[in-house]
């Protein structure tokens, strides 16, 4: 984001965000809303604008405040191509038992039920939406390419959830589990709320999304 009166990282609520083996940076203020949340990094946190809250970084900013970064992925990652019509749909729902394999949907919906996810890229042209139930899935990533206000990805509400990158030396898209594409400058959201048993492993990349954690 650019820094402006609107344009942070903002937390709220009673969660925690834990960063591991790194940082965070944000070209904008970074806040945890007052509340009970809080973040915590093995490396430093750095804005271009205030830091307040609870927040707590374990080395020093090499400038405070930093200095506005590019988008450090723009041009590095191959964007994914498939052969497959996105008309397919998946809903999973109470009593459901369901597995799914690469490919192209139009949404992937889930309010109960167990979903397994194999290994691959899962391209999807409308939303990905869960709102409780089991889904796993290691060796993923999710390249959501719609870019209408209705073609957002959604966790929340309770269940269990275990999502994790790539970590193949060879995959173009290791370590990346959710690509956000921009349209026109514009994504749809992303949004991960909810008190449910949460794992999710990788980046979440929206250079252009609102991401509400």
């Amino acid at each position: 984001v650019s820094i402006g009166s609107g344009d942070s990282c903002l937390t709220n609520g009673n969660g925690s965000i834990n960063i591991y083996g790194g940082g965070m940076s944000c070209n904008g203020y970074i806040d945890t809303d007052g509340g009970g949340a809080t973040i915590t990094a093995e490396g430093p946190i750095c804005s271009v604008g205030s830091v307040t809250g609870n927040v707590s970084g374990g080395s020093s900013c090499p400038t405070s405040p930093m200095t506005p970064i590019a988008d450090p992925l723009a041009g590095l990652i191959p964007v994914p191509t498939t052969s497959d019509s996105c008309g397919d749909s998946v809903s999973v729902g109470n009593g459901n038992n369901i597995q799914i394999y690469p490919g192209c949907y139009s949404s992937i919906r889930m309010t109960g039920g167990t979903l397994f996810m194999h290994p691959g890229v899962y391209h999807v042209s409308g939303d990905v939406t869960i709102n409780g139930g089991d889904i796993s899935g290691q060796d993923i990533m999710f390249y959501m390419y719609g870019g209408g206000s209705s073609d957002s990805f959604s966790i929340a509400g309770s269940g269990f959830v275990n999502l994790r990158a790539s970590d193949e030396t060879n995959d173009p898209y290791r370590g990346l589990l959710l690509w956000m594409t921009c349209i026109n400058g514009n994504a749809s959201d992303v949004g991960i709320t909810g008190g449910g048993d949460l794992s999710l492993v990788g980046t979440i990349y929206g250079p252009c999304a609102d991401v509400d954690i």
